[in-house]
């Protein structure tokens, strides 16, 4: 099911309000065949031009061609304003959104694996690439795959289809958003846990990893790029790739698996295909992310622990380590979530961090670092109450060139502590 808590079922065209998604799909689908309809008459009109000028051509008499030509290509950029003007309205965006809801669905789908469905899917690329029928083999995880295989060559059953056609995602659409979601922040990290180590690549939903001479297929984590294609079909009025047609073969494969499994490794004589996660967490950046849990959890016990996007370990999640290990740490990213997990004051009073400057803006700290550069935290006082009428004390880090606390909040408002005076905090 589509989950609807927060999603805007109000058509923003027309101002209609609807209960249900297949209502609200049905009110655009007006404006959809609309669409179709215009596109149409242009093909008409472009035809009714080639007419004309091969009359033209034979020096035809009774025909005012010119006139007519000019007549035609009028017909012809207004049907194309038109159309422009229903891409930009409300009602084509409404659909958007609910295609956008739905793909993000199928991309953070933690339901069973569709065994029957994904193993068609899988049959379907190899027929299309004239290969032999792969005996196909279930792994719980990607992680099961990469550690229970031998490293055998793979071929490639797809991938061009997806990126020259993956380009066409312009950066403002939401499935370019829904995309770099799902494939950097999600399958990539999933990837990293999973092959611990060794490196890889990421091309269009294919991942190319070390000690491995093939690729991955992402499976489930396509869906932005997939829903884009999805959304181009529905406001052209065509239906979604089918087995039926010669266009977008691959396409229909993909989305197949992308409604039933995870990850695929593709052999000349094996497919191995995984089964999806039984949890799948993200923080409000919609990055992994889990408080005291992992933040993705496969069935066969393997886990990722990750703090707002960086790999980080249990031990680290679980807060089973000490301030000397934080300073001992030489991963940036990783010492700087250990810090945010440990409590930023508590690190700073456990390591001894030096107050070099308080005024009434604040209290400038500063600690030596062994792997990165100086921390210079600067601690304001929320000015806004807490429920209990209590005051929160913040802590936000500034650049170590910061000599006063004044100039380090000053900064933090992208100002000077010249011009940095607030008449009343807010």
């Amino acid at each position: 099911m589509i989950d609807t808590t927060n999603l805007n079922l109000t058509c923003p065209d027309c101002g209609q309000d609807y209960d249900r998604i297949a209502e609200l799909e049905a009110h655009n689908t007006a404006g959809i065949e609309h669409v179709a309809e215009l596109k149409n008459n242009i093909k008409e009109l472009e035809a009714q031009i080639e007419a004309c000028n091969y009359l033209f051509k034979k020096a035809s008499v009774g025909v005012d061609v010119p006139a007519r030509l000019v007549e035609l290509e009028a017909q012809i950029d207004t049907a194309h304003d038109l159309i422009d003007v229903l891409y930009a309205s409300g009602c084509l965006k409404a659909h958007e959104e609910v295609l956008v809801q739905k793909w993000m669905d199928i991309g953070f789908s933690t339901e069973p694996a569709h065994k029957v469905r994904a193993e068609w899917a899988m049959r379907w690329l190899y027929n299309l690439k004239g290969a032999e029928q792969p005996r196909i083999v279930w792994k719980t995880s990607l992680h099961e795959i990469t550690t229970t295989i031998e490293y055998s060559d793979s071929f490639r059953l797809s991938g061009d289809s997806i990126r020259s056609n993956a380009g066409m995602i312009t950066s403002a659409s939401p499935f370019r958003e829904l995309e770099r979601v799902l494939e950097d922040n999600v399958a990539s990290r999933i990837v990293l846990a999973s092959v611990a180590g060794t490196s890889f690549e990421r091309s269009g939903g294919l991942y190319f990893m070390g000690g491995f001479s093939g690729e991955f297929l992402s499976g489930q984590f396509l869906a932005g790029t997939l829903g884009f294609f999805d959304y181009t079909y529905a406001v052209n009025a065509q239906p979604l790739p089918s087995s039926e047609g010669e266009r977008d073969r691959e396409l229909y494969g993909l989305i197949n698996l992308a409604l039933s499994a995870g990850f695929v490794y593709p052999t000349e004589e094996v497919c191995y295909i995984s089964a999806r996660p039984l949890s799948i967490l993200i923080d409000e950046e919609s990055r992994l992310h889990g408080e005291d849990v992992p933040a993705v959890e496969y069935a066969d016990g393997f886990k990722v622990w990750a703090w707002h996007g960086n790999l980080v370990g249990e031990r680290i999640i679980k807060r089973k380590f000490s301030w000397e290990e934080i300073q001992k740490q030489n991963n940036i990213e990783i010492r700087r979530s250990m810090i945010d997990i440990y409590g930023t004051e508590n690190f700073l009073v456990d390591a001894k961090a030096k107050e070099i400057h308080a005024d009434g803006y604040g209290t400038l700290y500063w600690l030596e670092q062994q792997f990165d550069e100086p921390l210079a935290m600067v601690k304001v006082i929320n000015s806004t109450p807490e429920p209990d009428g209590t005051y929160k004390d913040y802590f936000i880090r500034v650049p170590p060139h910061m000599a006063t606390a004044e100039q380090a909040v000053a900064w933090t408002f992208e100002m000077s502590d010249e011009l940095y005076r607030p008449e009343k905090e807010s």
